[in-house]
């Protein structure tokens, strides 16, 4: 029996946005009256719901198979780096987005929206800012960034966009510009938030591996005698905490959920096998 746990919410969502979107096509548009994106309906019927369902729709056969290839190629790896959570949240927020600006921008204009375009912009555009720096090899003859790819189906998006709007008539600044520019704007932020947290990530790890260092030196055995060495591992042994670290006493793990917790409560909440454990890791080191 198939498992939804085992099942990608991006997969769940792509099956979601096909069905509905040949239930519209279907039915001759039937279900885009009830999803689209209508500022006029949101404000005066309080129809909020389509802040969000219009991106639900795939208004052409462009803009599925667009959305097709960021959600089977590029998603998945996007997946591996944030998470399934992250990543699929992330998703909402932009669609909720999307929708509250255009809302706000349009509402004077009997415009409406139903589109997965922003999904499939956002996805490439994330996953360009996330690997400019990775290259691609081809047969160990030539390469090219990584990031290429991605902002190559941007730019392909933008001229087919563009080539059906000078053959069959639309708003160029609803239909492209905007997206666009929103997409870019958000990934770009997103990005330099990332930045930040990396760096904020460094800084707290040079803390602490300052902080090893120098519990190492207090802690070393060399300054423990012999025989006072032999009681204090005896009674150690004897702690009934420090069974948690027996099994495997030196690994990186436990000591970071030490160094957590004397940076939280202080050098004086350590119980004394995990003062040992300290011991036994400087130890280990040299």
């Amino acid at each position: 029996m198939l498992k939804l746990k085992n099942i990608s919410i991006i997969s769940l969502l792509l099956v979601v946005i096909t069905l509905i979107s040949i239930a519209d096509f279907s039915s001759n548009e039937v279900v885009k009256q009830y999803l689209a994106l209508n500022p006029k309906l949101i404000i005066e019927k309080y129809e909020f719901w389509r802040i969000i369902t219009y991106s639900l729709i795939s208004n052409s056969l462009e803009s599925y198979v667009f959305l097709f290839i960021a959600f089977f190629y590029f998603a998945p790896k996007l997946e591996n780096i944030f998470g399934t959570k992250v990543f699929s949240l992330s998703l909402l927020l932009v669609a909720g987005l999307f929708g509250l600006i255009s809302n706000v921008v349009f509402f004077k204009q009997n415009l409406v929206i139903a589109t997965v375009d922003q999904l499939s912009l956002y996805t490439f555009a994330l996953f360009s800012f996330l690997n400019y720096k990775r290259r691609i090899n081809f047969f160990d003859k030539f390469s090219f960034p990584l990031s290429y790819l991605s902002t190559a189906f941007i730019v392909t998006w933008i001229i087919s966009k563009s080539w059906n709007i000078a053959i069959f008539g639309g708003n160029y600044l609803n239909e492209v510009v905007f997206p666009v520019s929103f997409t870019l704007f958000l990934t770009t932020s997103m990005y330099i938030r990332l930045l930040l947290m990396d760096k904020s990530s460094f800084k707290k790890q040079k803390v602490r591996n300052d902080f090893v260092e120098k519990e190492i030196e207090e802690y070393a055995p060399a300054l423990i005698e012999k025989d006072e060495l032999r009681r204090y591992m005896k009674k150690i042994e004897e702690d009934i905490t420090y069974a948690n670290y027996k099994k495997n006493e030196l690994s990186e793990d436990n000591l970071n959920e030490i160094l957590d917790k004397i940076i939280e409560k202080g050098q004086s909440s350590l119980s004394s096998s995990e003062k040992e454990f300290l011991t036994k890791y400087s130890e280990h080191l040299k």
